[in-house]
């Protein structure tokens, strides 16, 4: 009998060596005697060298198990399990102190009463750091934890778990909902043993990250996890546990509920999986009310869980008002004191008074939110907002006015970007709206307060400033932001300042700004470096104050892009203006470009920091331009009244889609947005994008300069990414490997293409090669894909160079990629492959639709795009007349002048809006001009 068995979920091969040396060093343990290996392998198509090797251990006990989760590891592997102490892990999981089974062992045989020890679980990031587990007791100290006693003391991680091997008989892990059985395996384990031993000392490292940490959790990815977990998992579990116990205990309702608004929390906003349609959303909402009603209303409100979810008021009233239905319980909701309340109504004698009533949501304590804040040269100012705490039920009743200095003024509503989503399925819509302020509005000292008109009366909400393009903060009552007309603006007591300064105001708000309260809130290094960041701005005002800075950037991690043409061309004309190229130090052009170009500077240093708060543009092809400049998410408010740059978009893909979601004007303060072609303004004049039509400009791609063909008998495939099928990356690092990936059909799709042997034998007879090119994001899969003696696979992230590979190619076969225009640009001929098993990716506007205006034919199966892929290489990649006049029409240029045009648009606005002053020479040219004269 040995005293520990490991029943492993073997991921890789890598991962179980790892393990295995991480056992080994064990004290007081003898690794042969003592510890018994069940290898489950999930991943080996057939036995590898390490495999036999593996075998030849006579402590180990090697299955397989093909693409199997958990729940069928442990069916497969627990009938050979001969120890006293169970661990159920999945490879990647490491043991960080070296007497961990030791101690472990110690603390069963002194706690005889005990079934169950916990170690702490930690997540490895591949930032190298260790996130601590949320869902496990967060403040417990060593010793016995009682399950009773609340949510509190669960530790919900299946492989931080020893589990007694006399206590584990008799219990199954039921499949289904991807690794869901975990979970409901651990809460069985629980209610069943009613306490656990904790020990938060010792720690378990793993790879793989659980419900908690959502931005890397793959399963989210997997439709299983949704309706299949609930049904076959949740709804079995709860009523089982109501039948042996008469009421649905706090630790288990408190968990599910996490569980539960866990799937809604990935799939918010545009974070939909695409794993659910709109009839599965509504039968997957009504499966969790079902759930629920097993649970008294505060679950649903979160007042006991094991880690709070973030979501949405209206998306609580609606679980509220169907659970009470699944109940068959009656309910109203109703408002009073500013606040929005459900009550049931158990269909009893009880009388109204005794039934209990939930806050839903308190508006007072909810968010006017500033998005934006701008002056114009007539002195208006113009203040955008949003407020999207009202309830559904109320949404066209609930208005919002302002206040100056006590006078009501109204503000006007806008349909500026304010849906709210789940499941990519519009739930709800705020309410967006501009306060517009002309100079006679605005007395030398203005307050400005925003109110909520209810049903019964109005409310002053908080006022929350949640952008940069606010331009103050806040959490930061010392903060001003100066206006070109001299005034400062500034915000305390739940309201906005706009205020002439008095001599010697700006320096005593200079000096509390380095001792302001929001410095403490931060990690000490982040609060000494941004303290030296303003102290070196103050300092280098006079060195700066004349100075035309501008600053452009890629994604961090690659250059090669529109910033980095308009770069060059910019940096080529001297005199005239700064510019500088943000790029990541590990980046693969990082060293080039500082060898053979000025003004390279290193992603997060000092100097993008510094340079980006006297930047007077920046060219922006992503939103989150502070964050492209250097600034964590947590200093960036701390220098929002400095960040005075003119944000112009010049794109990293064309916007021909409904994706105001990422191009509306109010996510960077955005001023002017730089288009290709005139079905972009078409589509971005669309009041949901909040643009005024001068603010669009017609002028070119930066990167279309470089498209010069040169075709090398090649055939590029590029597909665009999925965000079902990525784990988010953090910061700006590369996306992680998502071992999920291969089951998908995206995966299975594309495999087949590129070894379809039709399309292998023509290219051969062709003299044709095909690169099979990952867009960046996925690019960690790349593994995933084997290439052969025609197919190259290639990921984007790497040290690829697009204009080489677009203008030597013949051919492209892609389905929503961005580079299809860059292509096109070429006149060159595309397929477009839209698999019949893949969701659409977009949705398609009314000013680009890809029947009728895109740059070639839309195949769905692919025997037909191999047809044509085929006929395409007999006759040399020609292209179809139709396609090419397709591609005239669309693009307002076809030379290689987009980058000068770049400058001259963005020098001129700065200029006629007086944010710049004309040279002598400018100016005479000007009045030539104007005086018809030469």
């Amino acid at each position: 009998m040995y005293k520990f068995c490991f029943l492993i979920r073997m991921v890789s091969e890598e991962s179980i060596q790892k393990l295995i040396a991480n056992l080994k060093k064990q004290s007081n343990i003898d690794f042969e005697q003592d510890v018994q290996l069940i290898v489950v392998d999930v991943v080996s198509t057939r036995e590898t060298e390490y495999i036999q090797k593996l075998k030849e251990y006579v402590n180990v006990t090697y299955l397989a198990c093909p693409d199997g989760f958990t729940a069928a590891c442990y069916e497969k592997g627990y009938p050979y399990c001969k120890a006293e102490y169970v661990a159920i892990i999945q490879s990647d999981c490491l043991y960080e102190k070296e007497d961990t089974l030791f101690s472990v062992k110690q603390c069963f045989l002194v706690n005889s009463e005990i079934n169950l020890v916990s170690v702490a679980p930690f997540l490895q990031l591949p930032t190298g750091e260790k996130s601590r587990n949320d869902c496990q007791p967060a403040e417990a100290k060593q010793g016995i934890l009682s399950v009773a006693e609340g949510v509190s003391n669960v530790q919900l991680l299946l492989d931080g778990y020893f589990i007694r091997a006399q206590f584990l008989k008799g219990f199954t892990m039921y499949k289904g909902g991807a690794e869901d059985g975990k979970n409901i395996f651990v809460l069985s384990l629980l209610h069943e043993a009613k306490q656990f031993y904790y020990m938060p000392a010792w720690h378990m490292i793993y790879e793989t990250a659980a419900e908690d940490f959502y931005e890397l959790f793959a399963y989210a990815g997997l439709k299983e996890w949704y309706l299949e977990s609930i049904e076959d998992l949740y709804l079995p579990a709860v009523k089982r546990w109501m039948q042996e116990d008469g009421a649905i205990p706090d630790f288990i309702a408190g968990t599910l509920t996490f569980l539960i608004y866990i799937r809604f929390f990935v799939n918010a906003r545009e974070r939909d999986k695409e794993q659910l349609n709109e009839k599965e959303v509504q039968q997957f909402i009504d499966d969790c009310c079902k759930v629920f009603s097993y649970f008294d209303y505060s679950y649903i409100l979160q007042k006991s869980t094991i880690k709070k979810v973030k979501v949405d008021s209206f998306l609580v009233a609606e679980f509220l008002k169907i659970t009470a239905q699944q109940k068959q319980e009656g309910y109203k909701f109703f408002y009073a004191n500013g606040a929005y309340y459900f009550q049931s109504m158990p269909m009893i004698e009880n009388t109204e008074e005794e039934c209990p009533v939930f806050l839903v949501t308190d508006y007072k304590q909810a968010f006017i939110r500033i998005l934006a804040i701008n002056s114009f040269h007539n002195g208006t100012i113009a203040i955008d907002g949003l407020f999207s705490e009202a309830i559904l039920h109320d949404v066209d009743t609930c208005k919002v006015f302002a206040k100056l200095n006590g006078k009501i003024k109204q503000v006007k509503t806008n349909t500026t970007y304010n849906l709210y989503k789940y499941f990519g399925i519009v739930m709800h819509t705020g309410i967006s709206f501009q306060l517009r302020m002309k100079a006679e509005d605005i007395e030398q000292n203005t307050q400005i307060q925003f109110f909520v008109k209810l049903e019964d009366g109005a409310v002053m909400p908080k006022l929350g400033m949640f952008r940069a393009g606010a331009r103050v903060s806040h959490l930061i009552p010392e903060q001003y932001y100066q206006f070109k007309s001299g005034k400062i603006l500034t915000c305390r007591n739940n309201g906005l300042w706009i205020e002439e300064p008095v001599e010697g105001q700006l320096a005593v708000y200079d000096e509390k700004m380095l001792h302001a309260s929001f410095l403490d809130t931060l990690p000490e290094e982040t609060k000494q470096n941004c303290i030296a960041l303003r102290k070196l701005y103050y300092q280098s005002r006079a060195k700066y104050a004349k100075r035309r800075i501008w600053i452009t950037f890629d994604r961090l991690y690659k250059g090669g892009d529109n910033g980095e043409y308009a770069f060059r061309e910019i940096n080529a004309i001297r005199g005239k203006v700064e510019i500088y190229y943000i790029l990541r130090e590990d980046a693969p052009e990082y060293t080039q470009m500082k060898k053979t170009c000025q003004n390279v500077v290193a992603y997060g240093s000092m100097e993008s920091k510094l340079l980006s708060l006297f930047a007077e543009v920046i060219l922006t092809p992503h939103f989150g331009v502070m964050d492209y400049c250097g600034f964590t998410k947590d200093e960036a408010p701390y220098f929002w009244d400095l960040f005075n740059a003119e944000v112009v978009c010049i794109q990293h893909g064309l916007t021909v889609q409904n994706i105001a979601q990422w191009q509306n004007r109010l996510l960077d303060n955005i001023k002017l947005y730089l288009c290709a072609s005139r079905y972009e303004i078409e589509n971005l004049k669309q009041d949901i994008y909040g643009y005024r039509e001068n603010q669009l400009r017609l002028v070119g791609m930066a990167r279309y300069d470089g498209l010069k063909s040169h075709n090398q008998k090649q055939v590029l495939i590029s597909p665009t990414w999925r965000r079902n099928l990525v784990k988010k990356r953090l910061g700006h690092n590369k996306n992680e490997y998502n071992e999920q990936f291969v089951k998908s059909a995206y995966y299975k799709c594309y495999n087949a293409l590129i070894h379809d042997e039709r399309l292998l034998e023509n290219a051969r007879k062709n003299k044709y090669r095909i690169i099979f090119l990952l867009h960046p994001v996925m690019g960690a899969q790349q593994r995933d894909f084997k290439g052969n003696d025609v197919v190259q696979v290639l990921a984007a992230s790497d040290d690829v160079n697009y204009e080489k590979m677009l203008t030597e190619s013949d051919i492209m076969v892609t389905d929503y990629s961005g580079i299809q225009f860059d292509f096109a640009y070429m006149r060159k001929p595309i397929l477009y492959y839209h698999p019949s098993v893949l969701p659409s990716h977009y949705t398609e506007s009314a000013f680009y639709k890809y029947k009728e205006q895109g740059f070639g034919p839309i195949v769905t199966e692919q025997d037909e795009l191999v047809t044509r892929l085929c006929h395409l290489m007999d006759t040399n990649g020609k292209n179809e007349q139709q396609y090419i006049d397709r591609a005239n029409d669309f693009f307002a240029f076809d030379d290689y002048s987009n980058c000068s045009r770049i400058y001259k648009t963005v020098d001129e606005y700065m200029k006629v809006s007086g944010l710049v002053e004309y040279t002598l020479k400018e100016k005479i040219e000007n009045k030539c001009k104007k005086n018809g004269k030469k």
